[in-house]
């Protein structure tokens, strides 16, 4: 082969000489080095999805026509509507590291003073013994607990249980009252109540902690009807084959774009729980509330009668076409939600 020659082999040589396999790992290959070099051109990321499609505009999102997989149109990854590109990113790394289970761990333990243990309290007075290393301390300010001790452990197993109650009510020095088995909450501590103003209280983490499992918990049950509704596309199958059966005369292609609604009415109300979580004061919300059950409403009922498609295919577009309607409200709304809150921020920071 001579390097210097720009002469280009026509495609039909290659068909000629190659096996069928290897034409065809040729083509894919050939296929895979014109998308990727493309400024316009995007592989599919749904599972086990070979389509490419085209990125005409810059924002919204797609959805392939095979797996009904839907791609946000600015950041390529799957659609998150109505969240915006950086609240999905905020989203799920919250989701994915750990920094909810150290939260809760704060929020219901701390670490003994002496060996560094995780204790739980569950109840009861505010002097703790470390099972560990038997380290007596105070709950509240985490200050060493001034009690009797005892000269052998025989001696403390045999006193135990009658010096224990006593022990309860010892006064710790810090404190400004003494401990009161009946009413943890009555117990006040000295020490922390100089903790600085501006420290977020257990209360409070509490709050912020529920709120996020709320949260989650509403956002993993549409994950998996998502999940369930990902063999949409067999199904459609199912039914295509069916009506050419019993209803040959009525169209067929509708129905991909059915199961495409439901799929995308999943979606939104999957991440329309985040978008809450990051927008507590909207002032939209029961408007947006609302639009989320009737989303749930639809696609259960499409679920039950799309296989009938033959003969209740007017009811079935109607409730497509209702979707995306309602999707395209909250989309607007939280977008309305979004610039409304930056114009406010804006305005406090002098910036106008």
């Amino acid at each position: 082969i001579d390097p210097s020659c720009s002469l280009l082999l026509p495609p039909s040589l290659f068909d000629e000489v190659l096996a069928e396999a290897e034409r065809e790992r040729m083509w894919n290959f050939r296929l895979k080095q014109i998308v990727d070099t493309s400024k316009d051109m995007e592989w599919c990321e749904g599972l086990n999805c070979d389509r490419v499609f085209k990125r005409t505009y810059k924002s919204g999102f797609v959805t392939c026509t095979k797996c009904l997989h839907a791609t946000c149109l600015e950041c390529l990854k799957q659609a998150h509507f109505p969240l915006s590109c950086e609240e999905t990113r905020v989203w799920q790394k919250k989701e994915h590291d750990d920094s909810q289970t150290y939260t809760w761990l704060d929020v219901h333990t701390k670490s003994c003073p002496k060996c560094g243990s995780r204790i739980e309290k569950n109840g009861g007075c505010q002097h703790m013994t470390c099972r560990k290393c038997k380290h007596q301390f105070c709950w509240e300010c985490m200050q060493p607990w001034e009690g009797r001790k005892f000269g052998s452990l025989p001696s403390l197993l045999v006193l135990y249980a009658f010096l224990y109650p006593r022990l309860l009510s010892l006064a710790c020095p810090f404190h400004s009252q003494q401990c009161d088995d009946s009413d943890a909450n009555s117990f006040r501590c000295g020490v922390k109540e100089d903790v600085a103003q501006g420290a977020v209280s257990a209360e409070e983490k509490v709050r912020q902690l529920q709120r996020y499992l709320d949260v989650y918990s509403t956002y993993i049950k549409y994950e998996n009807m998502e999940k369930a509704l990902a063999t949409n596309e067999e199904r459609a199958d199912k039914i295509r084959e069916a009506i050419g059966k019993t209803h040959p005369w009525v169209e067929t292609d509708s129905i991909v774009s059915i199961m495409e609604a439901t799929m995308l009415a999943v979606r939104c109300c999957r991440f329309l729980g985040c978008f809450f979580f990051f927008h507590t004061e909207c002032p939209q919300r029961a408007l947006l509330e609302d639009h989320e059950v009737t989303l749930a409403e639809l696609v259960q009922t499409i679920d039950k009668i799309v296989d009938d498609y033959g003969e209740k295919r007017k009811e079935l577009l109607d409730f497509r076409d209702r979707i995306h309607r309602i999707i395209a409200a909250i989309n607007e709304i939280c977008y309305e939600v979004r610039v409304q809150e930056w114009s406010i921020d804006k305005h406090l920071d002098g910036k106008d």
